[in-house]
């Protein structure tokens, strides 16, 4: 199982979706991240990168949903906009677009616009279009700085075989926005965050597994690519899927879970075909 891994997951990595069987094709959104220059060298720096491109570690939905994220519940929070006027909203049909060249009641400057086009054709779906700067140099304000540019495309499926399915092209620069929460790997990673990647889950047996050929690019750390063509939602054990992902940076590193079966927030690492002790969630 893991030649055969290893052999497509060269041949795919970072938007070449050679070796996959997407229920619903990709779009050519182009290339933010270069998936390169990340170092696997512990198993704690592994876990870090396995959350930016593997859903149901960190976030339940897949990490290319993180724009949308940080669209609906924070800069559109009413301590950061002014709901109508900055940005101001325009209806065209079926899209809903937000523009702003403004400065907001609560001490945010805004500038540029996000869109989204909603279709309901064979499935639900969104796309996203991100070109939007905030910031603030008021004292107590929520983050300093959020810069989002690129797409989005989202799609809710009938579980029958769909479940969802989401591509990106997406660059976030968010500078400060997680100081207040200690966590100094993350605040560095989001200062120059670039995702580009097909996430997509199906159900099979009533199961729920995922799909992925991505590459991440975490800021001065570098990027990597990432892999897998099953990765089970484990409904009993939140936190820790079931199946194999490979990831490949200036190395090699390959994360077996265990899902259910062990449920203890780890999985085991190989670094470059060498076992290395278990990676797990801080």
């Amino acid at each position: 199982m893991y030649t055969t891994m290893l052999m497509l997951f060269a041949a795919c990595g970072s938007g070449n979706t050679s070796g996959l069987d997407w229920l619903i094709e990709p779009m050519d959104l182009g290339s933010y991240a270069k998936g390169t220059g990340y170092t696997f060298d512990s198993p704690q720096s592994t876990w870090f990168a396995g959350e930016h491109a593997l859903p149901e570690l960190r976030w339940t939905v897949p990490p290319s949903n993180i724009p949308i994220y940080l669209w609906e519940d924070v800069l559109s929070g009413e301590n950061v906009w002014d709901a109508g006027s900055c940005p101001y909203v325009t209806l065209e049909g079926n899209k809903t677009t937000w523009s702003a060249n403004c400065r907001s009641q609560e001490g945010y400057d805004w500038s540029g616009s996000v869109s989204v086009t909603e279709t309901n054709d064979t499935y639900r779906a969104e796309l996203w279009e991100f070109d939007i700067e905030v910031s603030s140099d008021r004292e107590g304000r929520i983050f300093e700085q959020v810069r989002m540019e690129g797409t989005v495309h989202y799609v809710t499926g009938d579980n029958n075989p769909l479940a969802r399915h989401a591509q990106a092209n997406i660059k976030i620069e968010a500078p400060g926005y997680w100081e207040g929460a200690f966590d100094d790997a993350l605040d560095a990673a989001w200062t120059d965050l670039k995702m580009t990647g097909t996430w997509e889950s199906q159900l099979k047996n009533d199961q729920e597994f995922w799909q992925i050929d991505a590459a991440v690019d975490l800021g001065s750390a570098g990027g990597f690519t990432a892999f897998t063509e099953q990765l089970w939602v484990e409904t009993d054990c939140a936190g820790e899927p079931r199946g194999e992902a490979l990831l490949a940076g200036t190395n090699e590193a390959r994360l077996s879970f265990e899902g259910a079966a062990t449920c203890n927030g780890c999985a085991q690492l190989w670094l470059d075909g060498e076992r290395a002790p278990n990676a797990c969630q801080d």
